[in-house]
């Protein structure tokens, strides 16, 4: 009789994943410390641009982790819906404030 395998050791946050809002948190604050630095040539802006940026790693990177989490759990219903629920805040996100992001562009471009 073969010995039984020993189980998975826990990760945090069990089968539910880690805490998503402490992962949203993250993504946000490093995509906006990117998004007002880069293209800016050494002169960090905090505008719209790099709110929404801000806000779209945001998700990207709390939804990425519940569908990594998920994934290492075997739970392809959960991985689909984490990554679904991603795609579907990023490019909500992108739609609604892409107007604002239009006209910071051309603000620029009128400063430059």
């Amino acid at each position: 009789m073969k010995p039984r395998p020993a189980p998975r050791p826990m990760a945090p946050g069990g089968p539910a994943g880690p805490e998503p809002s402490a992962d949203f948190w993250r993504g946000f604050v490093a995509s906006g410390l990117l998004a007002a630095v880069q293209e800016r040539h050494g002169k960090p802006r905090l505008d719209r641009r790099a709110l929404r940026r801000a806000l779209q790693g945001g998700c990207a990177l709390a939804t990425g982790t519940q569908a990594a989490h998920a994934w290492r759990w075997r739970d392809a219903p959960r991985v689909a819906a984490c990554i679904g629920l991603g795609l579907l805040a990023v490019t909500t996100l992108e739609h609604v404030l892409r107007e604002n992001a239009a006209k910071e562009i051309s603000d620029e471009q009128e400063e430059a």
